[in-house]
């Protein structure tokens, strides 16, 4: 088995870092897998990618986690995952996915516990495909959650408003519809 970055089993969504020497991307039903898709991580070695390796437990959960988004100073990992939420308690289905991040410890060189993003983002539906803007503060991402709501998966963008919840979490403006 080759494990680098394609291999035969399946591989999803990647994001590059602003620096263009690192890459996070799903990767599915991996010997080194924690769930049926984990968050990946690989720098690049001159000019070819190096060895993938797992984000582990803080990332990663037993529950599908995937289509991860890199803030530009690499120091948030935004992603999406099914896993047991206060929008998804019961961490099943495909159908409900909350947004999902995690913070960087510089100081343990290693990523903080997942934290749910919080309900002014996160509805009881589908927020998916989220992307971080070069600022670190205006989020884009789909939901079939939120109103107004053209069917389907539509496509919103908030902002950071700059102030904490309870949880300590950055709290969001309220998505508007692109």
């Amino acid at each position: 088995l080759d494990a680098g970055v394609n291999t035969v089993m399946n591989e999803g969504v990647a994001s590059i870092a602003a620096d263009r020497q690192t890459l996070f991307f799903t990767g599915c039903n991996r010997p080194d897998g924690l769930g049926d898709c984990d968050i990946y991580v690989v720098d690049l070695e001159g000019d070819r990618w190096g060895k993938p390796r797992n984000l582990g437990r803080a990332v990663n959960s037993e529950f599908w986690d995937s289509q991860p988004t890199i803030s530009a100073g690499k120091d948030k990992l935004y992603f999406v995952s099914n896993r047991p939420s206060p929008t998804n308690p019961d961490g099943e289905g495909q159908d409900d996915t909350d947004i999902w991040y995690c913070d960087w410890d510089d100081d343990m060189g290693e990523w903080k516990p997942a934290k749910n993003l919080g309900p002014d983002v996160n509805t009881n539906r589908s927020e998916v495909s989220p992307f971080i803007a070069a600022d670190g503060n205006t989020l884009f991402f789909a939901s079939n959650g939120h109103l107004p709501n053209l069917g389907g998966l539509d496509f919103y963008r908030t902002a950071r408003t700059g102030s904490k919840d309870r949880e300590g979490r950055d709290k969001w403006a309220k998505p508007s519809q692109l």
